[in-house]
């Protein structure tokens, strides 16, 4: 089995403190109360710079530079990866299509549909000296034929779903959630910068969905874990999965703001009655928030976790 090497996490970059580590979460040990504030600003400036190693020492702006002369190499790179000719255009627009799905479990389909959505509903992808629509949709196998480009260029990093094995008629999703490999490379194909997302805040909450996700994948894997999500037939779902070797697993919400950690301590909750009422053979060992604008880190009455994303460590 090979290594698979990805974008750095914030603990690697030095932009986490790492105080807060996943493996001591994930054995339900305790934990201290962390302070470490964060501004809206800083949290946007760590999503589209990414986590590049050629990077480190750059300003924002030449990060964001750096990301979207990367995404346009990529695209050359994918229209003739494998001694095949593709179409550039339509390279550009199933990765549009693939960054509108961020975070988002989306079947080949969708993705197809995905990219002849009306220009004028998302906007224009932008890369360095290009402005391109999504004016003609590409067919499914064309689809796939990218989809596995993308892979095998690593550009991708899909999040496969979780089965706690319920025993009741509950169906579990078994679509994979959507990611590119660094939601820089999101951002770029949407032409989200700086100043977009600092007024967007519900793209921003999708690409640090994405931005936590890389980091727990990461943080999961020294420890020989898996990260995966859930969804249901009811519309439940759970952001993130974290399921080690010996079968204990953690369930993680995902949030932009401190205002929202009671709602989603309250649906991790929720989450678990709901496993035990309906008879799942397995449930969530540990339950947490993760969150990008709390100045706290800390563990509830309840037993949940609260971990601001800059201070989460392997």
């Amino acid at each position: 089995m090979g290594i698979r090497m990805r974008p750095m996490s914030l603990y690697e970059s030095g932009d986490s403190d790492g105080s807060v580590s996943l493996r001591t979460i994930m054995s339900g040990g305790s934990m201290e109360f962390v302070q470490n504030p964060v501004s809206l600003e800083r949290l946007v400036d760590l999503i589209i710079g990414g986590g590049w190693p050629g990077c480190i020492g750059l300003s924002s702006e030449d990060r964001v530079g750096f990301v979207r002369s990367y995404l346009e190499c990529s695209v050359h790179d994918a229209s003739v990866f494998g001694g095949m000719r593709r179409k550039e255009s339509n390279v550009r627009s199933v990765l549009k299509a693939l960054a509108r799905s961020e975070c988002i479990p989306s079947p080949v389909t969708k993705v197809c549909r995905d990219t002849c959505v009306p220009f004028e509903r998302y906007g224009p992808l932008i890369l360095p000296g290009r402005t391109i629509g999504s004016e003609s949709a590409v067919s499914y196998d064309t689809a796939i034929d990218y989809l596995g480009v993308f892979r095998d260029m690593f550009l991708t990093d899909d999040q496969p779903a979780f089965d706690p094995e319920m025993r009741s008629s509950i169906k579990v999703g078994k679509t994979a959630k959507r990611h590119l490999a660094d939601p820089s490379l999101t951002a770029a194909a949407l032409g989200a910068g700086k100043d977009r997302l600092m007024n967007d805040l519900v793209t921003t909450e999708y690409l640090l969905e994405a931005l936590c996700e890389r980091d727990l994948r990461i943080y999961a894997e020294t420890m020989g874990a898996g990260l995966f999500h859930y969804r249901d037939d009811s519309g439940r779902e759970v952001d993130a999965i974290v399921e080690l070797p010996d079968g204990r697993w953690g369930a993680f919400e995902i949030r932009l703001g401190a205002n929202q950690i009671e709602d989603a301590a309250k649906n991790l909750l929720d989450f678990r009655k709901s496993l035990e009422k309906h008879g799942a053979s397995r449930i969530p060992d540990v339950l947490c928030v993760i969150c990008g604008l709390t100045e706290y880190s800390y563990l509830r009455n309840d037993g949940v976790y609260v971990v601001a994303v800059t201070v989460l460590g392997p």
